[in-house]
């Protein structure tokens, strides 16, 4: 340590009053001159030197000068260093003499003060001062700080109260004892107390946070070091858990739950006691919605909702991109009945979003319903007693009669048949009696006995059945004779022929039918000869019996009835009979015959006919009757036209007949009993999707154009479904690079945190896919340093600028990767002392209190270091009064002289007296006495 004296004109060093001079004489040998060895404190006792010198200047004394021990006793005596010599030698010094003068009117009872130890203290504390004075007086007061002394600042021991305003600053008191008055003057001592601010801790408000998300914390510690560590949560901390302003991640596990996390304060230097502050992160979780599976419906069905929300509330709300209705949107199971929009468009997406819950955002769901259309058709329909469903079974009562198809796409399809039941009139006969043939009121005729029926059609138009129980009696087989008589014949059944000839009757037999008799009768006539011309087939009976068969006149005498002769003569043609032919004939069911009647079972059947020349001409016709086939009758059903077994086509339902010819070249009538159903109308509808659209009957497309396809409709025709497809195309995939540091925000939103490609995919003008690439190359910054700095008053940061608070201040530089370097300086600011002044007087010089003397008026400045290490200014305002120029006289006197100050001398010699002049300083005078 360095100290400064001055010399005053006598080249005197006074330091102080002390109770003892000591006089050190050394010399130097470039100088000759007299320096100065520090005297300090010790044993409760203080001492002054007074040095006679040729010379001042400053010494920087060694370390093991740094204590001389006056010993009180009868004697006063010092103690110096045993190697004083050697010490003083490296500096070029030698001491020559030394000597100890006791000093008259020195102050016998020296007041000393101690202001205590220094001390550190909490804004909130208290200090319990310990003052000490002692010597002439052992009162006095406290001086300096805005805060409260208790009991007051007389009190040596008073517990002083810093005030709020002194947070942070080092706070001086003085001790200054009372003036003791007399040769002894007032002491004082300073005890400088640092007042440490309460360490205040903020964790920053309480807060929610999305467990997909983070929290930046926003922890403030001010007073001790301004630094703290956080405690709690299963998450993690970025940079780390000391960071005030670290980015905290939740663990998964705390999810839903309330995670507090508490900001303790770093005390560092400061005595008051380490404060904690808590904040609670509310961890919301991600309230998800799951719709449940995609569904496939009728159109008159519903849709039987299974939705569940995980976390969040646990409700949510259905809506919907149609017109259907739900049971209640709120119900997560309820159900929704498709609208007519819906059904039209053949699909619905049902949207479940949960109600939002904290801070997270929602995930929704959907479903897609798929609404295949239920078909509705009915016809009319009349039929007789009952009516065969074409679904199978039959009914008897009018009604309409429904049943349910499935249709192509699995649903509903519904026909209703709207029957009448007319009912046939109740079956009526009757009894008729018939010879040889019955002709039937109906048409047609029967030879054979037997029930024939025949259905009428009634009013309602259903069958009347009437029977006919036909008797058939046969006549009897036709007989005939022959009868001579003369001129005239009397028929045997009444009547005369006088001509010959067959003549026939027609008798009823037992059977009540025609028994034919024939009479074949010859005339004769009376005795007058006659002649007759007969002609005759093949032969000719001679009516006077034989036979002739050829061709002459044959003559009989008669006996006429009169019995006479008479002659006849018959004049007989014999013409032929042609020979018997005969032919075959089939026919069905029954067989006209050529000469007439009908016959309907299989046989021979003859007639004679008269040849040209008037016989007989058999013809027999070998009869084969072939039946027809029973009529036959089947159902079928078409689309829009039905072509016909036999050929052609029809487009209305009805019943159709055809006759073929079965095996046995009969009539086999068959009846089509034609249902015509109608195909649908085509309909069409337009889709849009990008590169490709998969049709809703399967398979996919990737060029735009008109698609069909043919569906069954509910009456099993065809349904002709157009998709008017329309293909936009994605974008061709773009990339670009992007360099960052630590995290790359995406342009599409989010961050990545490592190198990588990440794709997006927007849409582009035609409603496509357009993916974009971002080739990301994340550099790191460099892990955060800090280094520790103190200074007094303010600091100037190693990046510019200066600060005057302490505190944590960081600066981000650029490293290699082109990152963030962040480098933090703990700045610990300490403050200077505010500047102190006092006055005083000096004769000729001044040795200042840090050292050194100055010889002019003026103000004189010291810059102490304060407990805190920084300046504490103290200005000395130096008045400098200067003494008499000495003067001397000359006296020859006799034995003895007496000095004009009072006493006397007996030799010669020069005495000298200091007087005190106007300036109060030293006018010495010098007697050279004889």
């Amino acid at each position: 340590m360095t100290y400064l004296y001055k010399c005053n004109q006598n080249q005197t060093i006074e330091l102080s009053s002390y109770i003892f001079q000591y006089f050190f004489r050394y010399r130097r040998s470039a100088f000759a001159a007299v320096l100065l060895i520090f005297l300090l404190l010790f044993s409760g006792k203080s001492g002054a030197g007074t040095i006679y010198s040729e010379g001042c200047l400053s010494l920087d004394l060694p370390a093991n000068w740094s204590r001389i021990d006056l010993l009180r006793g009868d004697e006063p005596s010092v103690s110096f260093p045993a190697n004083v010599n050697e010490i003083g030698a490296a500096s070029g010094v030698s001491i020559e003499e030394y000597e100890i003068n006791e000093v008259s009117n020195a102050c016998t009872d020296p007041v000393i003060v101690d202001a205590g130890p220094d001390i550190n203290v909490c804004i909130f504390g208290d200090v319990s001062l310990s003052g000490l004075i002692s010597g002439a007086v052992t009162t006095g007061q406290w001086k300096g700080g805005s805060g409260t002394f208790y009991p007051d600042r007389y009190d040596l021991n008073a517990v002083y109260t810093p005030d709020p305003g002194e947070a942070n600053i080092i706070v001086v008191l003085t001790l200054v004892s009372d003036d003791p008055g007399g040769d002894c003057t007032a002491d004082s001592a300073v005890v400088n107390i640092t007042v440490d601010d309460a360490i205040a801790v903020d964790a920053g408000p309480d807060i929610a946070v999305c467990i997909s998300g983070s929290v930046s914390l926003s922890g403030i510690v001010t007073g001790g070091s301004a630094t703290g560590q956080w405690t709690g949560g299963l998450g993690t901390f970025f940079p780390d858990r000391n960071t005030l302003d670290a980015e905290y991640t939740p663990d998964v596990s705390e999810e839903g739950t309330v995670v507090t996390l508490t900001l303790t304060g770093d005390n560092g230097l400061n005595v008051c006691p380490s404060g904690s502050d808590d904040i609670q992160i509310t961890v919301d979780p991600v309230p998800t919605a799951n719709a449940g599976g995609d569904q496939t419906i009728c159109s008159n069905e519903t849709v039987n909702l299974s939705g569940n929300i995980i976390d969040g509330a646990g409700t949510g709300n259905w809506s919907t991109t149609g017109d259907g209705i739900f049971s209640n949107n709120a119900d997560l199971n309820g159900t929704y009945t498709p609208g007519v929009t819906d059904q039209s468009s053949g699909s619905v997406t049902l949207i479940l979003t949960p109600d939002p819950s904290g801070v997270c955002p929602v995930w929704v769901d959907d479903l897609l319903v798929t609404i295949n259309l239920t078909s509705a058709t009915s016809f009319n329909t009349t039929s007789c007693d009952s009516y065969t469903l074409p679904w199978g079974g039959s009914v008897n009562t009018s009604g309409a009669y429904s049943n349910t198809y499935t249709n192509a796409a699995g649903c509903d399809s519904m026909v209703t048949a709207n029957v009448t039941i007319n009912y046939s009139s109740t079956p009526t006969s009757f009894n008729a009696t018939a010879c040889d043939s019955y002709t039937l009121p109906w048409g047609g005729s029967v030879n054979t006995s037997g029930s024939y029926s025949n259905t009428y059609t009634n009013a309602e138009g259903c069958d009347s059945m009437v029977t006919a129980n036909v008797t058939i009696n046969y006549s009897s087989t036709p007989t005939s004779f022959n009868a001579t008589a003369c001129d005239s014949y009397t028929l045997p059944w009444g009547g005369s022929v006088n001509t010959s000839g067959s003549y026939s009757n027609t008798y009823t037999n037992a059977e009540g039918c025609d028994s034919m008799v024939t009479a074949n009768v010859t005339i004769n006539y009376s005795s007058t000869p006659t002649s007759f011309s007969a002609t005759a087939c093949d032969s000719y009976t001679l009516p006077w019996g034989g036979s002739v068969n050829t061709s002459g006149s044959y003559s009989n005498t008669y006996t006429n009835a009169e019995g006479c002769d008479s002659m006849v003569t018959a004049n007989v043609t014999i013409n032929y009979s042609s020979t018997p032919t005969s032919f075959s004939a089939t026919a069905c069911d029954s067989y006209t015959l050529p000469w007439g009647g009908s016959v309907n079972t299989s046989g021979a059947y003859s007639n004679t006919y008269t040849n040209a020349a008037g016989c007989d001409s058999m013809v027999t016709a070998n009869v084969t009757i072939n039946y027809s086939s029973t009529p036959t009758s089947f159902s079928a059903t078409a689309c829009d036209s039905y072509t016909l077994p036999w050929g052609g086509s029809v487009n209305t339902s009805g019943a159709y007949s055809n006759t073929y010819t079965n095996a046995a070249g009969c009539d086999s009538m068959v009846t089509a009993n034609v249902t015509i159903n109608y195909s649908s109308t085509p309909t069409s509808f337009s889709a849009t999707a990008c590169d490709s659209y998969t049709l809703p009957w399967g398979g996919s497309v990737n060029t735009s154009g008109a698609y069909s396809n043919t569906y069954t409709n509910a009456a099993g025709c065809d349904s002709m479904v157009t998709a008017n497809v329309t293909i936009n195309y994605s974008s061709t995939p773009t990339s670009f690079s992007a360099t960052a540091c630590d995290s790359y925000t995406l342009p599409w939103g989010g961050s990545v945190n490592t190198s990588g490609a990440y794709s997006n995919t927007y849409t582009n003008a035609a409603g496509c896919d357009s993916m974009v690439t971002a080739n990301v190359t994340i550099n790191y910054s460099s892990t955060p340093t800090s280094f520790n700095a103190t200074a007094c008053d303010s600091y100037t940061l190693p990046w510019g600028g200066s600060v005057n608070t302490s505190g944590a201040y960081s600066n981000t530089y650029t490293n290699a990767s082109g990152c963030d370097s962040m480098v933090t300086a703990n700045v610990t600011i300490n403050y200077s002392s505010t500047p102190t002044s006092f006055n005083a007087t000096a004769c000729d010089s001044y040795t200042l209190p840090w050292g050194g003397s100055v010889n002019t008026s003026g103000a004189y400045s010291n810059t102490y270091t304060n407990a805190a290490g920084c300046d504490s200014m103290v200005t000395a305002n130096v008045t400098i009064n200067y003494s008499s120029i000495p003067t001397s006289f000359s006296a020859t006197a006799c034995d003895s002289y007496t000095l004009p100050w009072g006493g006397s001398v007996n030799t010669s010699g020069a005495y000298s007296n200091t007087y005190t002049n106007a300036a109060g300083c030293d006018s010495m005078v010098t007697a050279n006495v004889t």
